[in-house]
């Protein structure tokens, strides 16, 4: 073989071997992640991480925007990220030589893996929030450790009493649950102290969480079924006693005064007077009830419009009584002359 020869062969060979050391070097893309883990492990969202084992899930709540406050329904609204973190193996990519740690999906692909089916127990209407594409988010970390982010509108049921009206304080309990997985297939754990948080400028809001270690609670238990994990907070919301302070107790005070301004009045007006404040004051009074659902009833609020009807009343038998007294003189200074 002649030395042209050899080199072509030799040159051949050196072109494999670069070509191998290349390819080996290539690692796996995004997309190539994407297919390996969603298409070529036959991944079934329908069914949760471990059949035979718990998947334990962490939640967090953070209540961004308090939107309303319902006596009359008895329910409140406000605007939260639900933000939830499990570890799902069947997503692990540590045996890929790639250079990602964790992969950033959004809507698209959030309805393609397992997903906790949480939902609120009080709810009486949820939104997921979106322009163009819904306001959720996962990060799938090379462990398989998944992370979840959305954006949701809550209107909750809360059992509101309002004997202390309008100085009271509500206390709305938010109950969180699995619908369908049972205690042997997940459970629910608050992530840390501060699972519950609530944006600072929405003062004086404020959350109360059960301990770290009395976070799962299994209020629900079907024999047939099984138990169901729970977690509960309490969202704690003080009526603004400046505003309502004014709107309750100023007009009662303002009519009770107009009631005794009328010592000072001429007393043939003095009855017509005291009686044109007993009106708004009757119509304040029906018009506060009407603000809250119609089975309630406010003791302190009572007490107070009661106790300033009597005012008024007191005044207006007094009024009575003095008019009669002078009429009285009159006819009797008339008999007399």
């Amino acid at each position: 073989m002649t030395p042209v020869h050899l080199t072509f062969l030799q040159q051949c060979v050196l072109m494999i071997l670069a070509t191998t050391t290349l390819g080996s070097s290539i690692k796996p893309t995004r997309q190539d992640l994407e297919n390996y883990l969603f298409k070529e492990m036959d991944y079934d969202k329908n069914f949760p991480p471990n059949k035979d084992n718990v998947t334990d899930v962490s939640v967090q709540l953070y209540i961004t925007d308090f939107n309303s406050e319902s006596e009359k329904e008895r329910e409140i609204e406000f605007t939260l990220s639900l933000r939830m973190n499990w570890t799902d193996h069947r997503l692990d990519f540590t045996r890929n030589e790639t250079k990602f740690d964790v992969l950033t999906f959004g809507d698209d692909i959030v309805d393609s893996i397992w997903i906790p089916d949480l939902y609120f127990l009080q709810e009486r209407k949820s939104i997921l929030h979106g322009l163009f594409k819904n306001n959720q988010l996962v990060y799938i970390f090379k462990n398989g450790s998944v992370f979840y982010s959305g954006r949701f509108n809550i209107k909750s049921h809360c059992v509101m009493t309002f004997e202390k009206y309008p100085f009271d304080t509500q206390k709305c309990p938010i109950e969180i649950q699995s619908y369908a997985l049972t205690t042997n297939l997940m459970r629910l754990h608050w992530n840390g102290d501060r699972a519950v948080e609530i944006e600072p400028s929405l003062d004086p809001l404020k959350a109360e969480t059960s301990p770290q270690e009395k976070s799962i609670e299994t209020r629900y238990v079907y024999p047939e079924v099984g138990e169901f994990s729970t977690l509960k907070t309490e969202i704690i919301v003080p009526r603004p006693s400046g505003s309502y302070g004014t709107v309750v107790i100023a007009p009662p005070v303002i009519l009770v005064l107009i009631a005794l301004m009328s010592f000072f009045e001429d007393y043939n007006s003095r009855i017509g007077n005291v009686t044109q404040t007993l009106t708004p004051l009757l119509l304040h009074w029906t018009a506060l009830y009407s603000k809250i659902s119609i089975d309630s009833t406010m003791y302190y609020l009572n007490f107070w419009m009661l106790g300033n009807l009597m005012t008024i009343s007191i005044v207006l038998v007094t009024n009575i009584f003095i008019y009669m007294c002078m009429r009285y003189k009159k006819l009797e200074v008339r008999y007399m002359l």
